[in-house]
Formats: C-alpha cells, sequence, structure tokens
C-alpha cells in the first residue's frame, strides 16, 4: 500500500473548511469532540481522493486528528506525556464528519493559554513510497523494524504519521527526533469507524 505523504506551507489563503495542520479546526453544527486534546489537523476527503489509489479513506465530508502533544511542544509544565509507548483512545481522537454543507461549518477557537497557539498551515498531498519519513497517511512506520503493534494491535494498519518538526513558531520533539503514529484496526477503517484509534510513540 503506497503512502500519502503531508506536505506544510505557511500560506495567506484561506484554510476554513480545507485540509490543514495547526489552527483551528471547522466543524459542523452539532459536532462534538474532547476538548482535553490539542487540535492536530483536519483532511478534507474530497482533496484527498486524487491521491487515494485504494480508496481507503471517506470520499466526502471532513477528517479530524486530536492528540496529547502538548508535552512534546516544550510544555513540559502544564502537561505530562501518555507512561506507555502504546497511547489508549484517551489520549488520541479521530473524527469523522460526512456532513458536506461546508457553507453550516463554524470554526472552533481555542483558549490559547491552555494549548499552545500555532498557525495553520497548508496541507498539500503527494504519493509516495510506503516507508517515507515525514508526516503521512497510511504506509508502514519509517523509523523502526517493523513487525507489528503490540497487544491488543496486532494487524493494525498506520493511519497517521506524525513527525518531529519545527519551524518559526514550533518546535515539536517526540523525544529523541522520534515519531508518533496513529494506528487503527482496518477493519473499522473500512466500517469509517474511528472510536478506537490508539497511537505509538517510537524514538531512537
Amino acid at each position: 500500500m503506497s503512502a500519502i505523504r503531508i506536505m506544510l506551507s505557511k500560506t495567506e489563503e484561506e484554510l476554513f473548511c480545507k485540509s490543514k495542520w495547526w489552527g483551528n479546526p471547522d466543524i459542523p453544527q452539532g459536532f462534538e469532540f474532547d476538548t482535553s486534546l490539542m487540535f492536530l489537523c483536519q483532511i478534507r476527503c474530497d482533496e484527498l481522493k486524487f491521491f487515494d489509489c485504494e480508496n481507503v479513506f471517506p470520499d466526502r465530508g471532513m477528517l479530524y486528528f486530536f492528540c496529547d502533544i502538548a508535552y512534546y511542544l516544550g510544555y513540559y509544565d502544564d502537561f505530562d506525556p501518555p507512561s506507555s509507548p502504546l497511547w489508549d483512545t484517551e489520549y488520541v481522537k479521530v473524527y469523522y464528519s460526512d456532513n458536506e454543507d461546508f457553507e453550516s461549518y463554524r470554526q472552533v477557537i481555542f483558549d490559547d493559554d491552555y494549548f499552545p497557539r500555532i498557525k495553520e498551515r497548508k496541507i498539500d498531498f503527494k504519493i509516495v513510497d510506503d516507508s517515507e519519513e515525514g508526516h503521512k497517511l497510511l504506509g508502514v512506520p519509517y523509523q523502526f523494524e517493523y513487525e507489528d503493534w503490540p497487544e491488543p494491535c496486532q494487524s493494525w494498519i498506520n493511519l497517521l504519521q506524525i513527525d518531529s518538526d519545527e519551524d518559526d513558531d514550533y518546535n515539536l520533539m517526540f523525544m529523541d527526533m522520534g515519531m508518533v503514529y496513529i494506528i487503527i484496526d482496518p477493519k473499522d477503517l473500512e466500517k469509517r469507524e474511528f472510536s478506537g484509534v490508539r497511537a505509538y510513540i517510537y524514538s531512537t
């Protein structure tokens, strides 16, 4: 299975209801999510489908990724990292909305006294080899000799690989230049059921 590289760039373009990394989520009316986790990105599915050669993802609506990563952005006093390499569902959330009425969406502004406030980045996609480094959807883990995830996640697939990354206004460092992998049971992905996702952190 090929991977889909996520390339980030600064832009003055309006990114409301478009694929973006950081910033604030744009959600449909009545949509609820866990406000204790930091917003990582939203993926607009119709922007992704050209690169999704095997039709793994939904072709409509929006995917949202939230993750307990503020500690790894340098907020050591206010947040504690998960104690295990395999993160439970309380530390990572993925939500899906099939609502395509984007005119009805609204943006949720997080309290920047609590979470780091990072300017949103535009996302562009590119089909790459499955073992590619960097931020990517699908593919195999880049950084370690992968055999399988620990119990109870054997045979799960990599949904999103989050690489250590830095820019002018943030420094995301998973220990020693490590990575976090958001993983999912392929049967759940096929059913568009994202409530059981887990995450795994690895560093050299």
